[in-house]
């Protein structure tokens, strides 16, 4: 964060991350570097380092959650299975084990997957939907 993204971009294409032109297009990569200098927001803050648990107020997130994720997710959050049966990954096993990168996805979206970027809503009631992630299942 706060870097120049020209620096960004040119270590795009280094020989440690080696992305082609055919891989990241020098579009996307613009558009990647000013994402990674200036687009993100120190979340810490936001997250217990030592509990893991997220600062926000479930019950204000369970309303956003019931009527946003839920028609992708599940009620319960477990009607979508990202690993397997046999080793199982729902919304509220990442948001328990990685409550960063919860939060990053409900923020950001995810890539190749129909999940939404949640940006336009302010940052606190992304929080609050992680602390009501944390709520649920997860196995």
């Amino acid at each position: 964060m706060g870097k120049n993204p020209a620096i960004v971009e040119e270590a795009l294409r280094d020989s440690i991350h080696g992305y082609a032109p055919g891989q990241i297009s020098d579009e996307v990569g613009k558009r990647l570097a000013l994402f990674v200098t200036r687009g993100q927001q120190e979340v810490d803050h936001f997250i217990d380092p030592k509990s893991l648990r997220s600062f926000g107020d479930a019950g204000l997130g369970e309303r956003i959650f019931q009527n946003v994720c839920a028609a992708c997710h599940g009620f319960d959050g477990r009607a979508l299975n990202f690993k397997s049966e046999e080793n199982p990954e729902f919304v509220g096993t990442v948001a328990g084990v990685n409550p960063w990168e919860a939060l990053h996805k409900i923020r950001n979206g995810h890539p190749g997957v129909p999940m939404p970027a949640l940006r336009f809503l302010l940052l606190q009631t992304l929080v609050d939907i992680l602390a009501y992630a944390q709520t649920l299942p997860d196995k």
